[in-house]
């Protein structure tokens, strides 16, 4: 989502940008919306994501097209790059989050420090997350630096709210939302406790996943299968988020998720779980309310207290549109165009 973005803003900049997905994916709707927008895609479709043939495969895209910038995201794309050596003036890494499971296996260290090292600049995507990877490889400290994830705050502006009778939700139920693909660390079964302790919430979950159908099960054993709405992946996120009263992150560990600056953008209240990059977002009591991690009952009374205290909702939905004015999409082009050289 984040480069279905960029990768048309660097155009209209000048920079002719190029996207490369690694994996196979049978939902084809943003590769279809960048290739309107005129945004070249090198679809490898690989079916394994540890399959060693996609080294080869991306030395030989990067060596026929001559990049000056090859911009890698996510792992085990970090590995493939680093170990594909690609034909470029200059390698750049984006970490996006404050936590993995190779920090807590020492033996991994000498080998991170090997791959982030092939990178010539590794950009953090917030102050929690540039900590932390400096905490892991110190000695790559002078190679990071902080920029933020953005986004278009136009789009989210003035956008009407989704008609709530579309999803069977009366008229005065109070409606709480989260944006997050379903796996293990964004904790959607926190959130499914909480509003088990809140009678007449509804939820809107917008994302897909592979723990999508345990959730879904989940929640049907907890008799709230009229109450909890699984959208999947879904193009009018902003208008979602319009039919919200509030707008729930609920993980383990995070980087700075840009749902949560969308949701700001669209100036609705943000309930966030107390974790490294959520704490950083989510200026508690100004911009959001901050929850303890997995703690439902926590979250569902956070949850109430906006929902019944007007002064304190009218006070967090202003704070969470002057935060999003630090997401700007156009800050972090500018940002990434200086660091690219170009």
């Amino acid at each position: 989502m984040l480069l279905s973005l960029l990768a048309p803003a660097m155009k209209r900049r000048g920079v002719d940008a190029e996207i490369a997905t690694i994996f196979k994916y049978d939902n084809k709707t943003l590769h279809d919306r960048l290739i309107s927008q005129d945004v070249k895609i090198h679809s490898l479709d690989f079916e394994r994501r540890y399959d060693a043939r996609i080294i080869p495969a991306i030395r030989k895209l990067t060596h026929e097209n001559s990049y000056d910038v090859v911009h890698a995201n996510l792992f085990p794309t970090l590995y493939w790059v680093a170990l594909a050596r690609p034909k470029a003036k200059k390698l750049i890494f984006t970490e996006h989050g404050t936590f993995n499971r190779r920090m807590n296996k020492f033996i991994f260290k000498p080998i991170e420090r090997y791959i982030y090292g092939r990178y010539d600049s590794i950009v953090c995507v917030g102050n929690n997350v540039h900590k932390a990877l400096c905490a892991w490889l110190p000695s790559l400290c002078p190679r990071m630096q902080m920029i933020y994830n953005g986004i278009d705050l136009n789009s989210f502006a003035n956008v009407q709210a989704a008609d709530r009778k579309s999803f069977n939700i009366p008229s005065t139920a109070a409606v709480a939302g989260m944006v997050a693909r379903f796996y293990s660390p964004k904790d959607h079964k926190t959130v499914i406790d909480a509003a088990a302790l809140l009678p007449g919430l509804h939820v809107l979950f917008v994302g897909d996943g592979e723990n999508r159908q345990a959730m879904q099960e989940y929640a049907a054993r907890a008799g709230l299968d009229k109450r909890i709405h699984f959208l999947g992946y879904r193009n009018d996120i902003a208008s979602l988020l319009k039919l919200c009263d509030v707008c729930i992150q609920s993980s383990y560990n995070e980087g700075i998720p840009l749902s949560v600056a969308e949701a700001m953008a669209c100036g609705i209240p943000v309930i966030a779980s107390d974790v490294n990059g959520l704490n950083e977002i989510v200026q508690d009591k100004k911009s959001g309310l901050l929850f303890k991690c997995a703690d439902a009952g926590d979250l569902a009374e956070k949850i109430k207290s906006v929902l019944r205290d007007t002064a304190l909702k009218t006070k967090l939905r202003a704070g969470a549109l002057t935060r999003a004015l630090d997401f700007s999409l156009d800050t972090t082009v500018n940002k990434l165009i200086a660091l690219y050289g170009i």
